[in-house]
């Protein structure tokens, strides 16, 4: 890329000579000088802004409104608009953080580097190049990028939240002697703050040198770079801070040494004590002096310098974080491996135990006894009875074929649960019989959304028993259900459970398919006072908009009291109203006053504890626990 072509076909032609600050002028530019034309702007019909705010209200306004407000009326149906509210004023609050800060710096910097460019280059020309159309573009320049920056910060309002809202752990770390809380909470929070100050300063400097080169305050001659006074003082000042900002980086990396993954253990061993965490304040005061050497800029062109001593940082980076850490690993630690990280794999051990609760778990000898006595079996019937012979797969098949009924129901997993039955404990395995619409012959929009609402029934049956054919012996089954023990199911059906979510109108015109009964079918209307009113033109707009679908806003069947139901898998509908917890995959049901209730195992969780090990299983089904060093059971959830 020639740039003086490029300069050439823009100014005309370019200065015969530049220098910096010693010319014949005290703008530092010689007698002959380019002839600059004024910098405009093109003009704009009026019809592409109207064209292009028409296609924005209704392809992301308007959508955009329309899953806001049907996510609010999800929420408060619920009693969880409070978490609705905190969760959107959380990013929002991080988004006017973010934007009014970047917009300034981005703003102000390029706004100083552009005006003071034109200046200079009016002052060497004789000319009065206009700053309006630059202004504008710097205005509009810095406001995208700084919403493109806020609408990144938006996405972590988690961390945010847990920053702002942390408890402490009441116990430290080996290394530090800090709260684990700090690690948990605050460091990733203190982190992305340094990472964006990094960012942001690099956009700034590039933003900053385009500018003045453009301004031609800032040139090349050959491997040497010719500049005004000005834009040399401005890019030291904003080197100095980025260096700064950087060496803010080596010293929250002190603290990342807690989760080393690369010693005999997890966690800081001989190595990252030893050599990484006196490298890494090294390096802090190392960036600290490169960017007050920087700064001496001020003073004397010194960019060879500059460039010199941003690479001697770099160097040394590379050296003490890695070259020399590596060789200390291989040749003084492998051959004394034990001896050296025998105290770090003691830490290792103890925050291991304590983050996945082991630490209490006490150690019972048994010494069991080789033979049973009938009469002992005899004495112990309640034990026998419990003793599982059914197994999952095969039952579920089994329940498949004989209590499926219907092509369009489908049983999704069994489950073993107990139950008091006939004055005793008894384990039971059970499905629940849900309702498959990808199976419906006829996909009509009445027959998908407003008659095939909701599953029915349970299959239960106990674990030990077998009829003479072979087949289980039915606690529970049919449809409508039968029952041959004392458990009550007075409201069978099932709107909400574990298989794939599809939105469903309820206390319409059309009447509920309930059952088949023969060659009839029995119908039902919705009890329950889930899901959200839908019988006001607005709202019936707002979900036609939010689920694409125009039947919801022209359909005569809706009434003032209809109810539109969403959200219904059980463990996403949880994820939304907590999503800071980790759900078990399995949701398992419960048969209680007459209903049945799904229950939900939930996990507080993080992948922040020091020198605990983080979960890595190939199992599918535990894939979501990867990448935990710290678990609780504490939450069950019901809906």
């Amino acid at each position: 890329m020639d740039l003086k072509k490029i300069f050439e076909s823009l100014y005309g032609n370019t200065r015969k000579e530049w220098t910096d600050g010693s010319g014949d002028n005290e703008s530092g530019w010689d007698d002959e000088r380019p002839k600059i034309p004024n910098i405009r702007m093109p003009k704009i019909s009026k019809i592409w802004f109207i064209l292009g705010g028409i296609f924005i209200l209704f392809t992301v306004i308007l959508p955009g409104l329309a899953v806001f407000l049907t996510d609010l009326y999800w929420f408060e149906s619920y009693g969880f608009e409070s978490v609705f509210w905190r969760r959107f004023t959380a990013r929002w609050e991080l988004f006017f953080i973010a934007i009014v800060p970047a917009f300034l710096i981005y703003w102000s910097n390029w706004n100083s580097a552009w005006k003071n460019g034109l200046r200079l280059m009016n002052d060497a020309s004789g000319q009065d190049v206009k700053f309006t159309a630059s202004k504008w573009v710097i205005i509009v320049v810095a406001g995208l990028l700084a919403v493109v920056n806020a609408l990144n910060a938006m996405g972590s309002w988690g961390t945010f939240l847990e920053f702002m809202n942390q408890t402490p752990f009441g116990e430290s770390d080996p290394l530090f002697g800090l709260d684990l809380g700090f690690y948990v909470f605050t460091l990733p929070f203190i982190k992305y703050i340094q990472t964006w100050l990094q960012g942001l300063l690099v956009v700034t400097l590039l933003g900053t040198f385009v500018s003045y080169f453009m301004t031609r305050s800032l040139s090349l001659e050959g491997t040497k770079i010719i500049s005004s006074p000005r834009a040399r003082l401005h890019l030291s000042l904003l080197g100095s801070l980025f260096l700064l900002v950087w060496g803010a980086g080596y010293w929250l990396a002190r603290y990342e040494l807690l989760f080393s993954p690369t010693g005999v253990v997890f966690g800081a061993g001989y190595t990252d004590v030893n050599i990484l965490l006196p490298a890494f304040n090294i390096l802090t005061v190392a960036a600290v002096i490169a960017a007050a050497l920087l700064l001496l800029n001020f003073y004397k062109p010194m960019w060879k310098m500059s460039a010199v001593l941003i690479g001697a940082l770099l160097l040394l980076g590379w050296v003490s974080s890695s070259f020399v850490p590596g060789l200390v690993q291989q040749y003084r630690v492998k051959p004394n491996e034990y001896e050296m990280e025998k105290p770090f794999l003691d830490y290792h051990l103890d925050y291991t135990r304590r983050a996945f609760g082991l630490n209490n778990v006490r150690t019972i000898a048994i010494t069991p006894e080789n033979e049973v006595t009938p009469e002992e079996l005899l004495a112990d019937q309640e034990t026998v009875k419990n003793i599982r012979l059914w197994d999952y797969s095969p039952l579920l098949r089994t329940y498949k074929q004989l209590q499926a009924i219907r092509t369009y129901y489908d049983f999704e997993d069994v489950y073993i649960d107990r139950y008091k039955l006939n004055g005793g404990n008894r384990q039971v395995m059970l499905s629940v019989r849900e309702l498959d619409l990808s199976k419906l012959q006829n996909q009509t929009w009445v027959n998908m959304h407003l008659e095939f609402t909701h599953g029915y029934g349970v299959v239960m049956n106990p674990v030990n028993e077998v009829s003479p054919g072979g087949l289980p012996f039915f606690f529970m089954k049919d449809l409508p259900p039968r029952s041959t023990v004392d458990i009550r199911l007075d409201r069978p059906q099932i709107y909400y459970g574990s298989m794939k979510d599809f939105y469903v109108l309820v206390n319409t015109d059309v009447k509920e398919f309930d059952y088949p009964m023969g060659d009839s079918n029995v119908r039902s209307t919705y009890e329950g006072e889930g899901g959200v009113e839908i019988g006001s033109f607005w709202k019936r707009l707002l979900f036609t908009l939010r689920f694409r679908d125009t039947e919801i806003l022209f359909t005569g069947a809706l009434r003032p009291e209809s109810r539109v139901l969403y959200n219904r898998n059980v463990r996403e509908a949880l994820k939304e109203i907590a999503p800071f917890l980790i759900f078990d995959q399995d949701t398992y049901p419960v048969i209680f006053g007459g209903r049945i209730i799904w229950v939900q195992d939930a996990f507080t969780w993080t992948n922040r504890y020091p020198y605990s090990k983080p979960v890595m299983t190939p199992d599918p089904t535990l894939s979501h626990f990867n990448g935990v060093n710290y678990i609780r059971n504490s939450v069950k959830a019901t809906v």
